[in-house]
C-alpha cells in the first residue's frame, strides 16, 4: 500500500450538526507520518527506528559509553571494573558507583630489631624510623626469639621530633595499654594507641620499659603497622 505524507488533517467535532465548529489542525512531530490507507481512513504511524514520542531522546549506540556492565542495546561501551588494589561499590540505579583503594595496599610494615639479650632503655636513637609521610597506627606485634622469665617484657613504640630525635618525645600507648610480651611467651601486641597519627617528618623509635626480672629474654622485634592516608 502506498505511504504518503499528506497535509495537516483537520478534525471537526460532530454533534450532528456538520459545520459545527471548532475545528482543530493536527500538527505531526518529527518521526510521524500520515498513511492514507483509503475509503476515508488516515493512519498516524512513526517512521522506522524512531521514537514515538518527540520528547523522548536516544542514546546513539555506536558512541562510548562507560558501563558496569555490558548492555545489549550498545555497541561501543566500555565496562569499568576495578584493577588490583582497588575496590568498586555499585549503589544501584541512580545511585553511585564509587572507586576506593583497599587497605591492604595502604597498609605498611616498620620493623625493629634489637639483637641479643634485652637490657631497659632507648633504642630510638639506633633504630629509629624516618617517616615520609602522614600514616595511621594501626596494630604493633612483638616476637622475642627467648622468653622472658620473672617479668613481663614492656614495650613503647615512640614518636621522636625530627630535630631533636630523643627531645620532645611522644609514647604511642599509655602506660596501661603498652604492647607486653608475657613471662615464657615468644610474641605479643598491643593496638589502643594513645596516639593515633604520625605527621610526615617524624622519627619512630621504641622504648624498651622493662624486661623479664631472672631471664631477660632477647633479640627482640617490634613491628609496626601503619596506614597510608
Amino acid at each position: 500500500m502506498t505511504q504518503e505524507t499528506v497535509p495537516p488533517l483537520r478534525v471537526r467535532e460532530s454533534d450532528g450538526a456538520p459545520n459545527v465548529i471548532p475545528v482543530y489542525d493536527v500538527i505531526l512531530s518529527d518521526n510521524l507520518t500520515l498513511v492514507n490507507r483509503g475509503a476515508g481512513v488516515i493512519v498516524i504511524s512513526a517512521t522506522t527506528g524512531a521514537s514515538s514520542s518527540s520528547s523522548t531522546v536516544y542514546a546513539a549506540t555506536a558512541n562510548s559509553y562507560v558501563v558496569l556492565a555490558t548492555a545489549t542495546d550498545l555497541t561501543a561501551e566500555r565496562v569499568l571494573t576495578a584493577s588490583t588494589g582497588l575496590g568498586l561499590v555499585d549503589g544501584g540505579a541512580n545511585g553511585n558507583a564509587s572507586l576506593s583503594v583497599n587497605t591492604n595496599i595502604r597498609d605498611k610494615s616498620i620493623a625493629f630489631y634489637l639483637a641479643g639479650n634485652l637490657g631497659s632503655g632507648t633504642i630510638g636513637s639506633n633504630a629509629r624510623y624516618y617517616v615520609p609521610f602522614n600514616v595511621q597506627l594501626i596494630d604493633c606485634r612483638l616476637a622475642v626469639s627467648t622468653s622472658a622469665a620473672g617479668d613481663n617484657i614492656i614495650v613503647n613504640p615512640t614518636i621522636y621530633d625530627a630535630s631533636t630525635v630523643l627531645a620532645n618525645s611522644q609514647a604511642i600507648f599509655t602506660s596501661a595499654n603498652r604492647p607486653q610480651v608475657i613471662t615464657n611467651s615468644l610474641v605479643g601486641s598491643g593496638n589502643v594507641f594513645a596516639i593515633g597519627n604520625v605527621t610526615a617528618g617524624s622519627f619512630l623509635g621504641v622504648n624498651i620499659d622493662q624486661v623479664g626480672s631472672s631471664v631477660a629474654g632477647s633479640n627482640l622485634t617490634v613491628v609496626l603497622i601503619v596506614r597510608s592516608s
